[in-house]
């Protein structure tokens, strides 16, 4: 057609995958051609267009994008991104991966994997060479030619030889109905693969090795590399356990275990105070780093003490103020002489021509006295002519409105909307770490509490609970945004 062939990338059951450019555009892709045999199935084809079709919705940095799938000469073809770098599979040489590298890498790929099962399509056939690692450090999910949409029917069939058995979980090689914990176990294969150099599962024949995956357990990760943490060999464990309701139960709990390993690696850089910094200010003995922090701390304490004592005294006096108190004639009226009483905070005297207004006035000032509270030190309002005086009493606070009804389909359209939101976050924070840039401890403690909001969102969402779903959700929408706004900068 209008392709011109630049090499040979690989080649696999399904067909040879070439690097061509396309003679009109001069864009360089991958072109995967189906064999011979595949091409003339009519049910193999229908097949092939059809779970190309549920790769295609999928739009995620941590995805391989497919361009097209058509028929050219004769011949079935997906055209997909061209992804410049190197698979995992190559990388790993029968070699052991940095541990740091290699939670990286499997982060990034159940950002992706996680995406995919969101939108309701599962890979099926994760396994490291199906996993590209760009020179930037990305990492990108590839061939999901054989995927299958999760309310689909079932593809796949024991003992099937059109993937590698060494990723399978147990229930594909058993035949059954497969859901998102089937590539988590994928996903705990390779990553066991990365940080020990072995698979759970080596034998001459591919029946033995599916008979280890189903009966087996694999050796521990820790008693292959004595040097590797506990919690990293726990998660190995559990994402590889032969029962998928022991394993993580999605890609986001597997996430979020695995930033926790990821903290450890993070290396912030040191702080020192410059040598010319205290002899140009001191010219006595050199003091610690740690003195001249307290010396500032206290010096910052005294300034504020300075400048906020005397404004606390002005606003906050002990007694209220009292107005000056104007001449008044002989017989002024029992209005005024209650509001007298009522200002000067004592009662009115029997002298003072008092009537029963006055008296009531008093009583009700009387009664208000043992009641302290914020309005106990601000000026008394005088009542209005010939009115009672005004009584204080404890502020009354409405209890907070209940929240709104929310339904569980708005719930879990928001629970989705933000996952895609946490996804990118995710990815652009690993690409740091894996840069060794600085990040600001605030930062990562949001990154925490966004991974235990979101999982704690999930829990709240499997069991109906509306209320504690929307409370966690709003919780992780405000720690995503400071992320999100310091990843912007």
């Amino acid at each position: 057609g209008e392709f011109e062939i630049l090499s040979l990338l690989g080649s696999g059951r399904v067909g040879p995958v070439y690097q061509v450019s396309n003679t009109v555009s001069r864009r360089v892709e991958a072109m995967k051609v189906l064999l011979p045999d595949l091409a003339a199935d009519a049910t193999w084809v229908d097949r092939f267009f059809r779970e190309t079709r549920s790769w295609a919705s999928l739009v995620h940095p941590n995805i391989a994008a497919p361009r097209a799938a058509q028929r050219i000469d004769g011949q079935v073809v997906l055209l997909t991104e061209f992804v410049k770098g190197s698979t995992l599979d190559a990388l790993i040489h029968g070699s052991r991966v940095p541990l740091k590298d290699a939670v990286d890498y499997i982060s990034q790929a159940l950002c992706g994997v996680g995406y995919a099962h969101s939108m309701g399509v599962l890979h099926r056939d994760i396994k490291p060479s199906n996993i590209m690692l760009t020179g930037e450090g990305t990492v990108k999910l590839m061939d999901f030619g054989i995927a299958a949409l999760a309310t689909g029917r079932r593809f796949v069939k024991a003992g099937v030889a059109e993937r590698s058995v060494q990723y399978m979980s147990p229930e594909q090689i058993q035949g059954r109905y497969l859901d998102p914990r089937s590539d988590i176990y994928s996903l705990g294969v390779t990553l066991y693969q990365l940080v020990t150099g072995e698979r759970p599962f080596e034998a001459d024949t591919e029946d033995e090795i599916m008979a280890a995956h189903l009966e087996l357990a694999p050796r521990p990760p820790n008693v292959i590399d004595r040097s590797l943490p506990t919690e990293l060999n726990d998660i190995i464990v559990k994402a590889l356990a032969k029962d998928p309701a022991q394993r993580f139960q999605t890609a986001s709990e597997f996430h979020a275990a695995l930033s926790k390993v990821a903290l450890q690696f993070v290396t912030l850089p040191e702080r020192r105070v410059p040598k010319a910094f205290f002899p140009q200010i001191w010219k006595g003995p050199r003091i610690s780093y740690t003195t001249a922090n307290l010396l500032v701390f206290f010096a910052v304490l005294t300034t504020i003490a300075i400048i906020e004592i005397p404004k606390y005294r002005r606003d906050h006096p002990d007694t209220p103020p009292v107005a000056a108190k104007p001449a008044e004639p002989v017989g002024a009226s029992s209005a005024s002489a209650g509001a007298t009483a009522v200002a000067s905070g004592r009662p009115a005297s029997a002298n003072s021509g008092s009537t029963p207004q006055s008296k009531a006035a008093v009583a009700n000032t009387a009664a208000a006295e043992p009641v302290r509270s914020e309005q106990a030190n601000a000026p008394l309002s005088t009542a209005s002519a010939g009115g009672p005086a005004p009584a204080f009493s404890t502020p009354f606070t409405s209890p907070p409105p209940a929240p709104p009804e929310v339904s569980m389909a708005e719930l879990r359209a928001r629970m989705a909307r933000l996952s895609v939101r946490v996804a990118a976050v995710s990815t652009a924070f690993q690409n740091l770490q894996s840069r060794r840039v600085s990040i600001p401890a605030e930062i990562l403690a949001a990154q925490t509490r966004l991974t235990s909001d979101m999982n704690g969102a999930e829990v709240s969402l499997n069991r109906n609970d509306t209320v504690s779903a929307k409370l966690t959700l709003d919780a992780a929408e405000r720690d995503l945004g400071p992320i999100e706004t310091f990843l912007r900068q």
